[in-house]
């Protein structure tokens, strides 16, 4: 025996409505599968192992010996002690490139080494012999694919705070540490500039200009009241020449921190 069974067909506008609703369940599925991630904040301290690159830093001016250079400060002698660097103006700038296909999170820091003052300002003349500085803060970057930052000295004393004087010298080194979980690119390009001896000139009330001249000391003196004419300021005269750059590739060193199986 045949069972015949009646067809029941829906109106087209209820296929409409059942046809847009899955529609719009795929849509909602898919902009969920979709949604970005919030990055994780990164940690402040390097964890597990890592790449570890230590960049020289040479930052500022190393005065002429026995010569002042701040025309506050003209009439003070620099110690007459053999310097750590030759007198010449001194910058560094460190460049790191991630060359990976995907994003990475590294840490940077500044050690302080040494540095040199001017005598009398903050800082005295120069650190202890076989002085120790404390190991600076790092501050955790988040480096896209490809992506690049550079470290200069100005970055070096205002971002990166090195541990030492306040407010710093004339002149300070040290290491730029980067810590990665990745290899990295990071170059370092130091250029220096010979400083000539300077020329301290001397404004009197009378609106001449003349140069100082050393007393039985060694000391730039200027002229003294006289004739009713007397020193109003001192300026300092001083021409930079013999440039000079290098390169140098960082090579990295593995080190373990915590989190490391």
């Amino acid at each position: 025996m045949t069972l015949l069974f009646r067809k029941k067909w829906l109106p087209l506008a209820a296929l409409a409505v059942l046809a847009a609703a899955a529609s719009l369940a795929v849509l909602v599925s898919s902009a969920t599968a979709q949604s970005p991630i919030q990055p994780a904040v990164p940690p402040a301290v390097p964890v597990g192992k890592t790449f570890s690159y230590a960049a020289k830093f040479t930052c500022g001016l190393v005065p002429q010996n026995r010569v002042p250079l701040d025309p506050r400060q003209a009439t003070a002698e620099f110690p007459p002690t053999e310097l750590p660097l030759k007198p010449a103006n001194y910058a560094t700038d460190i460049n790191v490139h991630n060359p990976q296909f995907k994003a990475t999170v590294l840490w940077k820091k500044a050690v302080l080494s040494g540095w040199i003052g001017i005598p009398g300002a903050a800082g005295g003349a120069t650190s202890e012999p076989e002085q120790r500085f404390d190991g600076g803060k790092y501050f955790p970057v988040q480096l896209p694919p490809d992506g690049a930052f550079s470290v200069d000295c100005a970055d070096i004393v205002k971002v990166l705070h090195p541990p030492g004087p306040s407010p710093y010298p004339s002149f300070i080194t040290g290491f730029v540490v980067i810590n990665s979980p990745v290899e990295l690119d990071v170059t370092a390009v130091y250029t220096s500039e010979r400083q000539d001896a300077p020329v301290i000139h001397c404004l009197l009330s009378n609106g001449q200009i003349v140069a100082a001249t050393p007393n039985a000391a060694g000391t730039p003196e200027c002229p003294t009241a006289a004739n009713g004419v007397s020193t109003i300021s001192m300026s300092v005269t001083q021409t930079g020449t013999g440039l000079t750059m290098d390169v140098e590739s960082i090579t990295p060193k593995s080190v373990a921190f915590v989190g490391h199986d």
